[in-house]
């Protein structure tokens, strides 16, 4: 069966993408999204798996069995998976295929980084590899992925949350001029505590948004890394939402503020993914205006990618 035009593109590319690397027919292609069959084959290069996994080849199976064996966070992790993705088919039936690679992926995690450990946010993180890629490439995607000072992860989830610190200092520098003030008033009443962390953002796509739209994000910041993060942030919030649970507000000013954000705008994906190229482009020629990045803390582990 002959490839579709727009994948054979993409192959070819695949088979040149060290001369192609952050060329502007790589990143458009990208953003205008990766063919559904092929987008394994995409993470796994943007993420450098063959190559970690082909240096520590025996590494996922021996922290598996040994957090099979003595991990403490087998309780936590299980409830962590039964409520992860659990609208998709892969990952509906308890105990099914897709949960337990789940589970297995998130206890070998535990012992491989222990400094980060069972962490909720990781599931959903994992889960979205899991889509695409095999249980031990989902692996070590999420190990990359924490690992990378590129996408600034490690930060979000270890004790210290240096990266966070850093990031919320950095916020107004990178938020489009766009976007309304009332997020940042938000901050004196303390409700934008968790509204860096990629967590949370993760869990606002998760509830709000068609999952073909989350991959095409998620995407954008594999490619692009952390400096997109508040983008899509920014993105997220305009992006009308069909639900939204008002029972998890904390107080009416946060009632205000998610109805304020989440009736703007009905756009397809399309649409969504040109407005945040667009602010993308913005971002690049505005960089050399930016303050350095706060410092990433850095647990045991691949080599960032």
């Amino acid at each position: 069966r002959a490839l579709e035009p727009r994948t054979h593109k993409w192959i070819e590319m695949l088979g040149q993408w060290e001369t192609q690397k952050n060329s502007k027919k790589q990143i458009d292609r990208v953003y205008k999204g990766i063919p559904m069959n092929i987008r394994g084959q995409v993470w796994s290069v943007l993420l450098n798996i063959q190559e970690v996994k082909s240096k520590n080849p025996r590494t996922y199976k021996v922290m598996k069995e040994k957090g099979k064996r003595s991990s403490e966070h087998i309780h936590q992790i299980d409830l962590d998976v039964s409520g992860t993705l659990r609208t998709h088919i892969f990952f509906r039936d308890r105990y099914g295929a897709k949960q337990q690679k789940l589970f297995y992926i998130l206890l070998a995690y535990s012992e491989y980084n222990p400094e980060v450990g069972c962490c909720r946010d990781l599931s959903h993180i994992a889960a979205l590899f899991l889509l695409y890629l095999s249980e031990e490439d989902a692996f070590w995607a999420l190990a990359q992925l924490l690992a990378s000072g590129r996408h600034s992860l490690q930060g979000f989830h270890s004790p210290n949350g240096g990266t966070v610190q850093g990031f919320q200092d950095h916020q107004e520098h990178v938020v489009p001029t766009s976007q309304p003030k009332t997020l940042w008033h938000l901050d004196k009443e303390g409700l934008c505590a968790q509204g860096s962390s990629l967590g949370w953002l993760l869990w606002m796509l998760n509830d709000g948004i068609s999952l073909g739209l989350i991959l095409r994000l998620w995407d954008v910041y594999l490619l692009e890394g952390e400096q997109v993060l508040m983008l899509i942030t920014s993105i997220a919030f305009k992006v009308k939402r069909s639900k939204w649970d008002m029972k998890t507000s904390r107080s009416g000013l946060w009632a205000r503020f998610q109805n304020q954000f989440f009736q703007t705008w009905t756009l397809d994906d399309d649409t969504v993914l040109k407005h945040l190229r667009a602010s993308t482009k913005k971002l690049t020629r505005k960089q050399g205006d930016l303050p350095p990045p706060g410092p990433t803390a850095l647990g045991r582990g691949p080599q960032p990618v």
